[in-house]
């Protein structure tokens, strides 16, 4: 699905979801801080584990229930609190001191168990060096360019859209809308890539050329790429 020539001349910007596109949960990482969550608990590997696992299934229902109120920053830090404290709690630590919820928080904070894909960097990049903007457009919460600072990623993206600031979520058109007025972008000016195919056909409806990232190959998709490295070259051959 080609652009027109008029289009291409004007492409601007190129929007990115977060998760599972640039960054993934990394399972060492994970390992990792259950063995010291497990030392600072005094419990076995696998009782942590397994009450690790019960936890974040408690936080995904509270997070499909409580998004839309985690609209600020303050708001978002105060629901991972409360949550550290719970997670100590079903560990036998009913009344955490505030060094062991610091000493949680520096595990478990959501983001700090991820990783980038090793294709981000390069694209980022490559991008930025032939003057497109770059934008992140992330079903999450408010700490959305922290978490990607933490990865040294920040720096590369001139707009942050999460859908807990904004109060839709994808594919809603109003979170496109939402980041295409923050970059100051027509919507036939910019391109988005996602890992979730209705994500990336709600910003297709809306007029945005989009890409389905499909690293693993499991899914055929006739505007798919399996790599961001080929993102970089269907956007540069368009310049």
């Amino acid at each position: 699905m080609p652009y027109s020539p008029n289009t291409t001349r004007a492409l601007g910007a190129v929007f990115f979801d977060r998760d599972d596109t640039m960054l993934h949960t990394d399972p060492a990482r994970v390992q990792a801080a259950i063995r010291q969550l497990a030392s600072l608990a005094g419990r076995d590997e696998d009782a942590v584990r397994a009450g690790y696992n019960d936890w974040q299934q408690d936080i995904t229902a509270r997070m499909q229930r409580e998004w839309q109120t985690i609209n600020t920053k303050d708001k978002e830090r105060a629901f991972w609190q409360a949550r550290f404290r719970d997670l100590l709690a079903r560990l036998g630590r009913a009344a955490p001191t505030s060094a062991d919820l610091e000493q949680t928080a520096g595990l478990l904070f959501y983001y700090k168990l991820y990783t980038p894909f090793a294709d981000v960097v390069p694209c980022l990049r490559a991008l930025s060096r032939h003057g497109l903007r770059l934008g992140v457009i992330s079903d999450t919460f408010p700490l959305l360019r922290e978490s990607l600072a933490y990865h040294g990623l920040a720096r590369y993206f001139s707009a942050f859209t999460a859908a807990c600031r904004v109060g839709y979520l994808k594919p809603s058109p109003e979170i496109y809308r939402h980041a295409l007025a923050a970059m100051g972008v027509a919507p036939e000016r910019a391109v988005y890539v996602d890992d979730k195919a209705d994500e990336a056909a709600g910003a297709r409806r809306l007029g945005m050329r989009a890409y389905v990232i499909d690293r693993s190959g499991r899914y055929p998709h006739a505007d798919g790429i399996r790599s961001l490295a080929e993102l970089t070259a269907e956007v540069v051959g368009l310049l």
